[in-house]
């Protein structure tokens, strides 16, 4: 079934993207309120 593995690369893909794109906002969020403080 290469079509199920190539779905399931590809949900990981986003996952991974959006994990790392949602720690990023945490950080940029820590930092500016640690600027604005």
């Amino acid at each position: 079934m290469p079509n199920t593995q190539h779905v399931a690369s590809l949900s990981s893909e986003v996952l991974d993207h959006w994990v790392s794109h949602a720690i990023a906002q945490q950080a940029a969020q820590q930092a500016l309120a640690a600027y604005i403080r």
